[in-house]
């Protein structure tokens, strides 16, 4: 009763069977990943364009026939189907993750036994010496910073640099190629510890080690807003929000009831829920917050 993808594969990684490792498959994880991705942000953009409501209904309907995420004999994210057995357990690929990574549907809050088992995956490959070139060192960092983990994420990003790169920082893949995915996922990897923004909330240092200082400015967040903060030893000392568009902002913080929200000087209302703190923005203002 699954609507499957025939043929499919989990790039570029492959599972024992028949007489030789295998490739092809019905339904890999990561097609899933990325059919749920796409119809998902169809959805939304037809509910926020009001257009396409037939299509709406049938993507719906798709997306309730998809196969499971499921989880394998290790407690990990099964990256095929069936829970095979894999031919290189160190492979540099992490295709079933894409939920987690650069996708949004695993979040620790949302779907924590997902998420779980993708960190259970993620542990395994690297055990196995996973994560050997550039890009995949670089897609290491990032997966880390989702699930908040500064350590680890902050250990790969010394990798990536040290490792993989050149004197003047191009990125390499063994044996000394140049890859410009290296560079470009770095970069991505770099920003995803110091912000993240998705499911409507933005997070703020989200995975900086408690040893590095520093500043940004600049940086998009989802809905409009452009970030600069300024921190050291892993606190925030200063914030501020740009609304391009207004609309309400959510931004998550360690200490709620002690944050402080100012515009022009001035101190503003907000709505202070668990973890998160949320208050309304119009366009072109900026808005100061510490805590």
């Amino acid at each position: 009763g699954w609507l499957v993808t025939v043929p499919s594969q989990s790039p570029e990684n492959m599972f024992v069977g028949g007489t030789d490792p295998v490739s092809l498959c019905v339904a890999s994880t990561s097609d899933i990943a990325l059919i749920r991705d796409l119809l998902t942000h169809c959805i939304e953009a037809a509910r926020l364009l009001n257009v396409d409501s037939d299509r709406s209904e049938k993507w719906r309907q798709i997306m309730n026939q998809l196969p499971p995420y499921q989880v394998g004999r290790h407690g990990q994210l099964q990256e095929w189907l069936e829970d095979y057995q894999e031919h290189e357990p160190g492979h540099r690929h992490f295709s079933h993750l894409i939920p987690l990574y650069p996708g949004d549907e695993f979040t620790l809050e949302e779907t924590p036994e997902l998420t779980r088992a993708a960190r259970v995956s993620l542990e395994r490959r690297l055990a196995a010496d996973g994560g050997h070139s550039g890009w995949s060192r670089a897609w290491t960092v990032c997966l880390w910073a989702r699930l908040r983990e500064a350590s680890e994420a902050n250990h790969h990003l010394v990798h990536l640099l040290t490792d993989f790169a050149t004197g003047s920082l191009l990125s390499l893949h063994p044996p000394k190629i140049f890859q410009i995915d290296g560079n470009l996922g770095g970069t991505a990897a770099l920003i995803e510890m110091v912000l993240q923004s998705y499911k409507g909330i933005i997070r703020v240092l989200p995975a900086v080690p408690a040893d590095w200082r520093g500043r940004f400015s600049g940086l998009r967040a989802a809905g409009g807003f452009v970030i600069d903060v300024e921190w050291g030893e892993g606190q925030m000392n200063s914030a501020q929000v740009r609304s391009t568009l207004g609309g309400p902002c959510r931004i998550a913080c360690p200490n709620p009831a002690g944050a402080a929200l100012r515009k022009d000087g001035k101190p503003i209302k907000s709505q202070r829920t668990g973890d998160l703190l949320e208050f309304e923005t119009a366009p072109g203002e900026a808005y100061q917050l510490s805590w």
